[in-house]
């Protein structure tokens, strides 16, 4: 099914700006803000709260039309600043990870002139490696509580999340804390095209665990050799 059958007139306004944003078509975004428009991301992966956060690849800055649509995104969305898109990112965190310094700036100004009430992180997400090669489950609660976008955190250099690297080190108590986060996602891939599973095949009753959380109506045997399943 088309994901964008059965949205509402507003949330399909949402889609459009999306992709206005996207392609840096900025008079036909304004034309869209224009009419009725759905800025709470539902039922979309994001939010054009979340989308004008972006710094677009190969820019280290955005636009002044960027940087405008942006303030008045989030003046009139300032409701919905804390949603999360569907990797668990408010627009504060892709702004923060993707080095958007213009979007930060402004986000911090209106914050201050209280039309935003957000809370601001700035721990690197990239901790969360780290502290899970550590097996340290009380740093890795700690960061997530304090920026939960870092659940399914990939590694830049090998594409490694902290379920993998749990996974692949052993860690069952880790492992399994990480799986009953709300929003894990075990079907990830690393930049070799390995997932969380198959990190951990060496370890069964870690595979088990993931098994139960990927496909739950599924009873697993270690199978004798041959791949791990999907």
């Amino acid at each position: 099914m088309d994901k964008k059958e059965n949205l509402s007139k507003a949330q399909m306004a949402a889609y459009r700006l999306n992709l206005a944003i996207f392609e840096k078509k900025w008079n036909l975004a304004w034309q869209i803000l224009g009419g009725e428009i759905d800025l709470s991301g539902e039922r979309l992966d994001f939010s054009p709260l979340h989308a004008v956060a972006v710094l677009p690849e190969g820019q280290v800055e955005i636009s002044s039309e960027h940087l405008k649509l942006a303030e008045e995104l989030f003046r009139r969305g300032s409701n919905h600043m804390a949603v999360r898109d569907s990797w668990l990112r408010t627009p504060w965190d892709i702004a923060f990870q993707n080095d958007n310094q213009a979007v930060q700036k402004l986000i911090r100004r209106l914050k201050d002139e209280e039309v935003l009430e957000i809370e601001i992180s700035e721990r690197d997400p990239a901790e969360i490696i780290s502290l899970s090669l550590q097996n340290n489950i009380e740093g890795v609660e700690a960061l997530l509580q304090d920026n939960p976008s870092a659940l399914n955190y990939q590694d830049k250099r090998t594409g490694v999340t902290p379920l993998m690297a749990a996974s692949g080190s052993g860690l069952k108590r880790l492992t399994e804390f990480l799986l009953r986060q709300e929003g894990i996602d075990t079907g990830i891939t690393d930049f070799t095209g390995k997932t969380a599973m198959e990190h951990g095949r060496h370890f069964p009753d870690i595979v088990a665990s993931i098994m139960s959380v990927r496909h739950p109506h599924m009873k697993w045997k270690e199978p004798k050799s041959g791949p791990v399943p999907d």
